[in-house]
């Protein structure tokens, strides 16, 4: 690279700026002899003089168009050297921020070490554990963020370099047969047009890392963004480590377009079938042997454009609801992919970029994006619910379904996405791990958030809080099959604050298929499903709550487990209602009491 971070923290748009708008005037003073140029001709004078005089003017007239080529490249190149290094200031700055911020240290060289981490002491060995693995990555990223930053500016001298050092100085920027000054202009701001600053490619999935994403978007200007906004809104709808303001607005950008490209798929696709129909049916007329046994509508015959139409009008039903989900208020679209076996998306209710508070929700077999609407009523609800409990701090809530969700469909349970096996669950675990972490890389402060997971999303939600350095300060699941840990302490959460809720008549939770059953789980805290009331001196006191029973009702508005996870949301552990809870293979005998009535 041709700067290091000591450089490069020093690095000054002004002096740029400065250099762009003093050609400017030199290019207007050029463009302006355009003009005189083009009225010395010699039309009217012959001779010997008048033929030198002619070469000498086509001499001058394809200098001062070189000159212009050459001046307009230069400045233009340093216009958007400029507006470049004024992103690599706002990144220079946010990663002193996120420094000062973590207790870290940023040597001259660009070196980064642990200043508040050492010496701290912790109630277990688990909370140390996950702190440290917590100080490491923080300083990892802070390395990431200098990187990209550096990356940045080795992009910006190698833009300057090309037009400079490849353009100017190696006579690339002749323009002997442009047809006016103006034209020369058009061929200098041509090629001092550089291409946009490309995001990371790392990361699994090349889409990079929510730390190298997060400091790759510091690095870009105000003029950048936008331009990457609405150029490639593609680079950004599902990139974690954008702030979700941006991701909003590229996916609501893509959403038409998405949905018109489906619309003309399946235009084609019909085509095609009714054409092969219409070849079936004539060999049925000409021969009598078209189709199955003469049958010109048996499926099989189409099989294969079916399989195909069946995506794609999934594809259509999911961009309908996500339409309408993102034309309610205070909704924001934070991904949408439409590359995998099923449609997957991401939508929040309130700002996640601002918000104290942020819960992410993970639903379970049978979820599906042409279906989201339901989870997405019980968000705001569940919002509502904790906003009212937070002490007037802000909360957002998250309906994420970034993963293959496994389906209740014919061949499912002996498929490599079935609900039986846990290969869904970890393979989403690990992109909720990465979206977690994007939560946290993409804003300045660090939030308060909460992972939810109901059903096969807890187990989700398990693998991906096996991962270190998530930024999950709790996590509440519900209706468990098992969250792939036997132990709490195999999640990494601080000790304390891993919940769970179990209603009553609920098959799911007490399944044990990955992993230990939550309800035996020492340190695991239980919460109560049934009727209650809401305990005296709370934001609710007295209110009656009603009881939850079965797999599909834990996030009814007014419920006993509703309220729960609100207070877990909104960080109030001292309004929790604690509850033992049984399901249909724990203590059979109780069922019958009259206690369980």
């Amino acid at each position: 690279m041709s700067a290091g971070w000591s450089t490069v923290r020093r690095w000054d748009r002004e002096p740029v700026e400065a250099a762009s708008q003093a050609l400017l005037g030199v290019e207007d003073r050029l463009l302006s002899l355009d003009d005189e140029v083009r009225g010395s001709a010699t039309k009217q004078w012959f001779g010997l003089a008048a033929e030198g005089a002619r070469v000498e003017l086509t001499g001058i007239r394809e200098e001062l168009e070189d000159r212009v080529t050459e001046v307009t490249a230069v400045r233009r190149a340093l216009a958007e050297a400029a507006d470049a290094i004024h992103g690599v200031q706002n990144a220079v700055a946010a990663v002193e921020r996120f420094a000062h911020a973590n207790g870290l240290r940023i040597s001259d060289n660009g070196m980064v070490s642990d200043v508040e981490g050492a010496g701290k002491r912790y109630a277990t060995q688990h909370d140390a554990d996950v702190a440290d693995a917590e100080r490491r990555a923080l300083v990892q990223e802070c390395v990431t963020r200098i990187d990209e930053t550096v990356r940045k500016a080795a992009e910006i001298d190698r833009d300057l370099c090309r037009v400079l050092r490849d353009g100017v100085l190696a006579g690339r920027l002749a323009a002997t047969d442009a047809a006016s000054l103006t034209a020369a202009q058009q061929v200098g701001y041509v090629f001092a047009e550089d291409g946009q600053y490309a995001p990371p490619s790392g990361g699994p999935d090349g889409t990079g890392t929510a730390a190298q994403n997060a400091g790759w978007w510091a690095a870009l200007s105000d003029v950048e963004r936008e331009a990457v906004i609405y150029n490639h809104p593609e680079w950004i709808g599902n990139r974690d480590g954008v702030p979700a303001w941006a991701r909003d607005r590229a996916n609501r950008l893509l959403l038409p377009q998405l949905s018109a490209s489906v619309d003309q798929q399946i235009s084609v696709l019909e085509a095609q079938r009714e054409y092969r129909r219409q070849q079936e049916l004539d060999k049925l007329l000409t021969t009598g042997q078209g189709g199955n046994y003469g049958d010109v509508d048996d499926p099989v015959l189409y099989q294969d454009i079916d399989a195909k139409l069946r995506v794609l009008r999934e594809q259509k039903a999911a961009l309908a609801t996500v339409t309408t989900l993102a034309g309610k208020p205070d909704h924001h679209v934070l991904g949408l992919d439409l590359s995998h076996g099923r449609p997957q998306a991401i939508v929040a209710v309130g700002d996640v970029d601002a918000a104290q508070h942020v819960a992410v929700f993970t639903p379970g077999l049978g979820s599906s994006v042409a279906g989201m609407t339901g989870y997405d009523d019980h968000m705001r609800e569940l919002q509502l619910r904790a906003s009212r409990m937070a002490y007037g701090e802000s909360v957002a809530t998250v309906t994420w379904i970034g993963y293959q969700s496994p389906q209740v469909e014919p061949g499912s349970l002996i498929s490599g996405n079935s609900v039986a096996l846990s290969g869904a669950a970890s393979h989403g675990g690990h992109d909720l791990a990465e979206f977690y972490r994007g939560i946290n890389a993409s804003r300045a402060d660090d939030p308060d958030l909460t992972a939810l997971g109901h059903s096969y999303g807890s187990t989700t939600t398990g693998y991906a809080l096996q991962e270190q350095n998530t930024g999950v300060d709790r996590a509440a699941f519900f209706g468990s099959p098992g969250l792939g840990v036997e132990t709490v302490d195999e999640l990494n959460v601080p000790s304390g604050t891993a919940s769970y809720a179990e209603a009553k008549w609920d098959p799911v939770g007490d399944l044990d298929r990955f992993g230990a059953d939550p309800t035996t789980m020492e340190g695991m805290k239980q919460l109560q499903t049934g009727a209650a009331t809401a305990p005296y001196g709370t934001d609710y006191s007295g209110t009656r709550l009603n009881d939850v029973t079965m797999h599909a009702s834990y996030l009814n508005d007014g419920s006993t487990s509703q309220y729960n996870l609100a207070t877990i949301v909104a960080n109030r552990p001292d309004a929790t209602i604690a509850g033992a809870n049984v399901g249909v293979t724990d203590q059979p005998w109780w069922w019958w009491g009259p206690w369980n009535a």
